[in-house]
């Protein structure tokens, strides 16, 4: 799942969301137009903080293959 629709699904502003994994508002940002990958600690930081639901695969591989 793409981090912003997680972010849209559970109504939480990318600033809260920033908040809770270390980042600034602006990283997550770039994190979500793909301007900036997120660290492999981030990576996993997020992956813990959406239960899963945002992976490695969504974070840094873009578009699912079909």
């Amino acid at each position: 799942m793409k981090l912003i629709d997680f972010l849209s699904e559970q109504g939480i502003s990318q600033a809260d969301f920033a908040g809770s994994i270390g980042v600034s508002p602006a990283t997550v940002s770039r994190y979500i137009t793909g301007d900036r990958a997120p660290s492999s600690i981030r990576v996993r930081k997020i992956k813990e903080v959406t239960n899963g639901r945002v992976t490695a695969d969504d974070l840094l591989c873009g578009e699912p293959a079909e």
